[in-house]
């Protein structure tokens, strides 16, 4: 719509979920499959750790994109943001306690999608700011949990969530291309490998 902001990674959700709505196919009793599962949808391990008694659980889920906060590079915020701490309930203790938290992924998907997480919401100020941190985005990516290559990129070019301009980059045959709305320019990937405006990333399964 014009002159309304759009998020492009909620819109990206929402295709992906339209679509794989869609594509669904009945493969056992109550468990279905699609093309769109296959590719970008993986498996993810996390570990709980009660930090008052020390019991340990563990839940798997299915998640559809990974989301880091710009610190350094993609491959080592990302591996950042597999460890945490939160409060939640322990069956030991029978109260809200705090726990660590350690997350792999079991199963990687053919296409990763990781977010940068560029907005945050300030509750004093009541609204959205942008953090315009650089990050270095790896080419590849060559960790125990993924190997990954880096194909895609959308690029967010302005100061918060109500105003800006998105741009996206594709790599197809070793040549990268700038799409900016009607354009679509041959560039080299250095012009991007350090930036702040980098939004969402796509890396495929090597």
């Amino acid at each position: 719509r014009q002159s309304v902001q759009q998020d492009v990674h909620e819109a990206f959700l929402k295709v992906l979920d339209v679509l794989e709505r869609q594509t669904s196919i009945l493969i056992l009793d109550n468990i279905y499959t699609s093309p769109i599962k296959q590719t970008f949808y993986g498996t993810m391990k996390s570990v709980f750790n009660c930090q008052v008694c020390n019991y340990e659980s563990c839940s798997f889920e299915s998640f559809s994109d990974l989301v880091i906060d710009p610190v350094s590079s993609v491959e080592s915020s990302l591996t950042t943001s597999m460890a945490g701490r939160a409060h939640k309930y322990c069956v030991t203790c029978d109260n809200n306690t705090l726990h660590s938290i350690h997350s792999v992924i079991t199963e990687q998907p053919k296409i990763t999608c990781i977010r940068v997480n560029r907005f945050k919401y300030i509750n004093n100020e009541q609204q959205y700011c942008k953090n315009t941190s650089k990050i270095i985005c790896n080419q590849f990516i060559s960790s125990t949990m993924m190997g990954s290559e880096l194909i895609g990129m959308i690029c967010h070019k302005g100061p918060s969530t109500h105003s800006g301009h998105y741009t996206a980059l594709v790599k197809n045959n070793n040549i990268w291309y700038h799409c900016n709305d009607l354009s679509t320019d041959i560039v080299e990937y250095t012009q991007f490998s350090f930036t702040s405006e980098v939004y969402i990333l796509f890396y495929r399964r090597c």
